[in-house]
């Protein structure tokens, strides 16, 4: 009987053992992300529909419903190809895609992006601009780690990447800039609360809510940047009480899965804005949330997500106040 007791014992220390060696390895994988340059302190892309275009045909969406960042092998072929340094390390890695599926490897992919930055023009009509990219730039964001993907699939950056950064979205240019600290111009919104996930004992990032206030009552909106052609989602049942206006019946893409919602425009308080929003009613549950909310749909003009405190700033003033690069 002792024998055996000494036997749980050890088996037991192991796999504690492993699963805090595990822990360590996965929390810290993206302690390394730093700009090649001292002098370089952020880096700017085109961004369009939640989907990033860090290099030529290397596309990645970036998704807060993912708790790991994925990579495709057609992207590493691809960012190989452009010269930029891609290597593997191998230890355990668990992780989770945007679906909550749990995936696991032995090697992560630590990548390098190109630093970009763009100038932007006036049309002929002097209201619009267009994006010219800036090729004299040589550094890059080095040692981005990220778990091998599916072939044919989208690549993802997800909260464990995006927990390191500060974002500044400007969609009048269809441009997002990462960077360490929060840009001058901008105003404090609301928080953005890191919440820790099932996945967070496998060191994979954060889940995020927002506090939003709907018909005096207050509710916690999962923060996923995930979903396509919504701003705000939640349970079916509640739109009549809502005080939902123009409610219409229409078909929405989540996860690549089409769903039948409920749409109408209510009246809400997020941080120290109140306004109207379309939202969206349905009893589907993306990431076994009911509540969700889509920053990059929801805010129509500049925005920063500081993921690293957890808190959302936007600019008092509209884009067009701003002073354009004339070349």
């Amino acid at each position: 009987m002792k024998r055996i007791f000494l036997i749980i014992i050890v088996v037991v220390s192991v796999l504690l053992a492993a699963m805090g060696g595990t822990y360590y390895l996965n929390s810290t994988a993206q302690d390394k992300i730093a700009f090649s340059d001292s002098t370089i302190t952020s880096a700017t892309y085109f961004f369009c529909n939640g989907v990033v275009e860090v290099a030529p045909d290397v596309n990645f969406h970036i998704d807060t419903g993912s708790p790991t960042s994925l990579i495709s092998p057609e992207d590493i072929a691809r960012l190989r190809n452009l010269g930029l340094s891609v290597d593997s390390i191998h230890f355990p890695v668990i992780g989770a895609d945007t679906r909550d599926n749990v995936i696991f490897s032995t090697k992560m992919y630590l990548v390098s992006f190109p630093v970009s930055r763009v100038h932007y023009r006036c049309d002929s009509l002097a209201e619009s601009v267009w994006v010219e990219p800036d090729t004299s730039i040589r550094a890059t964001i080095d040692n981005i780690a990220f778990m091998p993907g599916r072939s044919g699939e989208i690549s993802v950056i997800g909260t464990d990447v995006l927990s390191r950064f500060v974002t500044e979205q400007i969609p009048m240019v269809s441009s997002i800039t990462f960077r360490f600290d929060v840009p001058d111009g901008y105003e404090r919104f609301c928080k953005m609360e890191p919440h820790l996930s099932s996945m967070d004992i496998f060191g994979a990032g954060p889940r995020y809510y927002i506090e939003a206030t709907v018909s005096g009552v207050q509710r916690q909106f999962f923060v996923n940047t995930g979903i396509d052609g919504v701003k705000i989602k939640m349970p079916r049942e509640l739109y009549s009480e809502s005080g939902a206006t123009a409610v219409s019946e229409d078909l929405v893409k989540v996860n690549g899965c089409l769903f039948k919602a409920r749409t109408g425009d209510v009246l809400m308080q997020i941080g120290n804005r109140i306004g109207s929003s379309r939202v969206h009613f349905s009893n589907t549950r993306d990431n076994g949330e009911p509540y969700y909310i889509n920053l990059f749909n929801f805010l129509s003009g500049e925005s920063v997500f500081d993921f690293r405190s957890g808190r959302v700033y936007l600019r008092p003033h509209s884009y067009t106040s701003r002073q354009l690069d004339q070349k």
